[in-house]
């Protein structure tokens, strides 16, 4: 009966995956049952009473049986593939750790087509790891999204309250009330970079801050995030270096946005956001016929910068320009082509009377 509750609940909110699973589970137990019976029943030698006609309760149950061992196969399969993944991203994970310590908690991986399509996960860690999400994402498959919110503690292990945290995103203590927002800022970012100045406004605390290299747009807005959950009186407001943005990039012959150049573009928006930036010029790039440059290669092109500018202007970044470039000929790797090119534009100044 307690499947058939589950079933229950499912349907009553909604979450059609509960019911279907639980709706399986329920028929599995039916029909196991029923087998355990008839193969009991047969052993200690009860026979079914004299009737006309052909039985058909042997064919149902084969039949019912074979019915159900299809979705639990895939079940099965579904399971053997995200322990083979969480265990290889785990893996990944400690790789890019291994000279700080790591202490893996949280770990979700989510799966499509066999292989990891989307990782979050909380390493509590000796030091901060500058770009461990994209590195972990390179030993993964193409498009995977990986997620990293990293806890900066001194022996690398989690205490009971997560007190000691530098990068403290899921603290369980609160700091004393006495201390102050400003204070607990300095003290949490202080260990992983260098506050250029911090500036407390009515809506929000505003930090100019610098990491050391190779630290990346997503490593600092990572750290915002990891802020605002720390000090959680006012929205916090991180402002990286200016510096050239990442290249979106796409795959061979198409022009929309895979996951992983979506968080590229996200990550982008952020940072134009912080920047106060006037708006974007976006360059879709794409490669040549062998033959020499088309229209429909320029149309490509076109085409790869108008989806980055479509989701700039959804995150908010206004003033988004769009061009194209089509090199004549084909001169080396033609990855390098495969992408479209963010570039600032100033907040223009009004000029003086």
């Amino acid at each position: 009966m307690p499947p058939l509750a589950v079933v229950g609940y499912g349907l009553a909110t909604g979450a059609w995956s509960i019911a279907a699973g639980a709706s399986l589970l329920f028929l599995t137990n039916v029909v196991a049952i029923l087998a355990a019976v008839f193969g009991v029943a047969r052993r200690y030698g009860f026979s079914p009473a004299a009737r006309k006609g052909a039985a058909w309760e042997v064919p149902a149950l084969f039949g019912v049986t074979i019915l159900l061992c299809i979705p639990l196969a895939l079940s099965l399969r579904t399971i053997v593939i995200e322990a083979r993944e969480t265990t290889r991203v785990r893996g990944a994970i400690e790789q890019t750790f291994k000279n700080a310590g790591p202490h893996i908690t949280d770990l979700s991986v989510q799966t499509r087509q066999g292989a990891a399509s989307d990782v979050q996960c909380v390493v509590v860690t000796r030091r901060y790891v500058a770009g461990a999400a994209q590195e972990i994402a390179k030993q993964l498959a193409p498009g995977a999204r990986v997620s990293i919110e990293q806890v900066v503690t001194a022996s690398g292990a989690p205490s009971p309250d997560m007190t000691q945290s530098v990068l403290g995103a899921r603290a369980t203590v609160s700091p004393p009330a006495a201390i102050g927002p400003e204070q607990r800022l300095r003290a949490m970012l202080g260990a992983a970079g260098q506050i250029l100045a911090i500036e407390k406004g009515a809506d929000a605390l505003t930090v100019s801050y610098a990491m050391p290299a190779p630290a990346t747009l997503a490593d600092y807005q990572a750290v915002e995030q990891a802020a605002q959950r720390f000090v959680t009186e006012l929205p916090v407001r991180i402002i990286p270096p200016i510096t050239a943005l990442p290249d979106v990039v796409f795959a061979r012959g198409t022009t929309r946005l895979d996951p992983r150049a979506e968080q590229t573009v996200d990550t982008v928006a952020w940072a134009l956001t912080r920047w106060s930036a006037g708006g974007a010029e976006v360059v879709g790039m794409a490669s040549p016929n062998r033959r020499g440059r088309r229209a429909v290669d320029t149309q490509v092109a076109l085409a790869r910068a108008s989806a980055v500018a479509v989701r700039l202007n959804d995150a908010g970044v206004k003033g988004v320009t769009v061009s194209s470039f089509v090199p004549e000929r084909l001169e080396g790797d033609e990855a390098q082509y495969l992408r479209a090119r963010i570039r600032m534009t100033p907040r223009s100044t009004p000029a003086p009377n």
